[in-house]
């Protein structure tokens, strides 16, 4: 299951570092403020996407864990 989760480990990884890059260079900025609104809607909508793909993750690893698919599971590991 973790191997099917790691494209959203990297996606994720990556908005934290856009964040970061744009955290640092929007703080540097002098531009006017509509100018500088562009940067923070930017980090909202990529820390939005982030909440959105951990709570992703944690949906599957709870189907992962939850008794009908342990069941079944199991039952398709009996199978000839």
């Amino acid at each position: 299951m973790e191997a099917g989760l790691q494209p959203v480990y990297e996606r994720i990884a990556s908005i934290e570092a856009e964040i970061q890059m744009l955290e640092k260079t929007h703080g540097k900025s002098g531009a006017l403020k509509e100018v500088r609104l562009i940067p923070e809607e930017k980090i909202k909508s990529l820390q939005s996407e982030k909440r959105r793909l951990e709570a992703e993750i944690l949906w599957a690893k709870d189907i992962a864990h939850s008794p009908l698919v342990t069941f079944m599971t199991s039952s398709n590991e009996d199978a000839p």
